[in-house]
This record gives structure tokens, sequence and C-alpha cells, in this order.
């Protein structure tokens, strides 16, 4: 296959790959707004019916809706890093050889880190799961 072509797919799977990482941030951004409400509708409940059952359902669907959003973000960093390799292939064999591209500044190789890939989500769904649970000592079971 002849160079020009290799550089059409890699540049198409390229573009392939940021659009599946732009639609996973989308569907991310949608569960964690659907976590919010779940958190607030839960709370809610919980104080206008005076049972802490709201809040320990509210828990479980917190927990439920963070499994969901770490399970979407693996599979967006996956993404994420083929894109870099990607790039870092296109760099190496096609750009470095064109004098112009030089000057050009590349996004930096992906590394995985547990505490930057994930600390978004612990985040927001720690301290929600938290203040349910506290909450629970503040509402009285009626019999």
């Amino acid at each position: 296959m002849d160079k020009d072509k290799t550089y059409e797919i890699l540049l198409k799977l390229l573009e392939i790959e940021q659009n599946r990482i732009n639609s996973l941030d989308s569907t991310e951004f949608t569960i964690k707004g659907l976590s919010v409400t779940l958190f607030s509708a839960f709370i809610g409940f919980a104080f206008e019916k005076k049972s802490p059952v709201f809040l320990y359902v509210g828990v479980i669907a917190i927990i439920f809706s963070s499994i969901i959003d770490f399970i979407y973000r693996k599979v967006q960093l996956l993404h994420v890093e083929k894109a870099s390799n990607i790039q870092k292939y296109l760099k190496t064999e096609y750009l470095e050889k064109v004098e112009s591209s030089k000057s050009l500044k590349i996004a930096g190789e992906y590394k995985s880190n547990f505490i930057n890939d994930y600390s978004p989500l612990l985040l927001l769904y720690f301290p929600m799961i938290v203040v349910l649970i506290v909450l629970t000592k503040f509402i009285p079971s009626t019999p």
C-alpha cells in the first residue's frame, strides 16, 4: 500500500476515534446530570415523606450510576489511547519529514494514571454518597 493511502486511512481512523471520544464524553455528561437529578430527588422525597428509605435507595442508585459512568470512562480512555498512538505514528512517519511541520505542537502521548483519569468521577460521586448516608441520621424513621 502506498504511503498516501496509509496516511488517509490513519487520518480517517483518528477522526473516528475522536468522534467516539466526543460521543462518550456526551454520554458521560448525561449520566452525571441524571445522577445529580436522582441525588436531589431522593433527598427531596426523603424529607417530604420523612423516610430515610429514600436515602438508602438513593445511595444504591448513585452507586449504580457511578459504576456505569466508570465503565464509560474506561472505554473512553481506551479510545484516547488509540487516538494517541495514531497521532504518535503519524508524527514520526509523516510530520517529522515535512520541514514546515517542525514547529507544530502535537498533543503529548497519553499515559494512564488512575488519579488523573478518574478523580473527576470520584469527586462527584463520593460526596453524593457521603451526603446521602449522613442525611439518614437527620431523618427520623416513621412507624
